[in-house]
């Protein structure tokens, strides 16, 4: 026979066994339950994430309003002061513009000389080099036109048939640039002068040394500047510019 203390050992056993069966049930029946979370709301006041439409546009249209108030507060222009304007500028624009015309006659003047400077170096420094004469010859056409040439295989200075080293034309990239004394009676260094180009080339020898002295007079066509290029007799190319005093 058991006695109570053998009874109340069994009766605890089975409830120890029935709750663990219990527990196991419920736990297989939570494994299989999937939780999903709540779908956002979908009617016309929400769009498909779930935001207040209505929020966003009251925001929007109160951000709109305030970008115009702050336009409203600029001032702006009326028809008569934009016609103010516009006739102050054009009446500038009719006074600057001949100066501004002639400031670019008086630069290309510049550059005209100052290219003829350089290629009167060219010739006398090609004389050097080579052993062989080089000269400058103009061609006798408008505007500013020459060319650097070196004498032939006979010796002779035939510009015509001579090679041509450079052929300077600047009557279409230097308009209102051209060969004239421009009122001139003497020269850099007080000779008479008569033409504005040397007559004959100006040569230069194997040593560097001009056949002959001369000068080039360039100026503008409305005679606002003019500069003088001159050759002295130890081959020195020197650039003048003319002045209420003479040439400087």
């Amino acid at each position: 026979m058991y006695g109570p203390f053998k009874y109340r050992q069994n009766i605890d056993a089975w409830r120890a066994w029935a709750n663990s069966r219990i527990d196991i049930k419920l736990l297989k029946l939570l494994n299989n339950i999937k939780f999903r979370p709540r779908p956002p709301p979908r009617n016309e006041d929400c769009n498909d994430k779930g935001w207040r439409i209505v929020i966003v546009a009251a925001k929007n249209q109160k951000k709109q309003q305030a970008r115009g108030g702050l336009l409203r507060n600029e001032g702006g222009l009326s028809l008569m002061e934009v016609m103010v304007a516009t006739g102050m500028i054009m009446i500038l624009a009719g006074i600057a513009a001949p100066q501004y015309s002639q400031i670019a006659r008086q630069m290309r003047a510049s550059a005209a000389a100052s290219q003829l400077l350089g290629n009167l170096a060219y010739a006398r420094a090609q004389s050097i080099r080579t052993g062989v004469r080089h000269y400058v010859s103009t061609t006798g056409e408008a505007g500013v036109s020459y060319r650097v040439q070196r004498v032939g295989t006979n010796n002779m200075i035939v510009p015509e048939e001579d090679p041509v080293l450079r052929a300077i034309d600047l009557r279409e990239s230097m308009p209102g640039v051209e060969f004239d004394l421009n009122g001139a009676e003497t020269g850099p260094y007080g000779n008479a002068v008569e033409v504005a180009a040397p007559a004959a080339p100006i040569v230069f020898t194997a040593r560097g040394m001009p056949l002959d002295t001369g000068a080039y007079y360039v100026r503008t066509s409305e005679g606002s500047v003019a500069y003088a290029v001159s050759v002295t007799g130890a081959g020195r190319a020197r650039l003048w510019r003319q002045t209420e005093a003479g040439w400087q």
